[in-house]
């Protein structure tokens, strides 16, 4: 998942999913959306979209 050139994943430190303890991702959308996402035995798993660049990250 991660080698697919069409799919740039960028791991957002120190976030994990709390039912399954893995890592997770971000995907660019568009200049601000952002999804939030989890590789999952080999699929990728979208959680949510944010509209927001830094609510992606909690930042807000």
């Amino acid at each position: 998942m991660r080698a697919h050139k069409g799919l740039p994943l960028n791991r957002i430190q120190n976030q994990f999913d709390p039912a399954t303890g893995l890592q997770l991702e971000s995907m660019e959308v568009t200049d601000g959306a952002r999804l939030k996402a989890m590789v999952q035995n080999g699929k990728l798993v979208l959680l949510s979209l944010h509209m927001d660049h830094d609510e992606t990250y909690g930042k807000r």
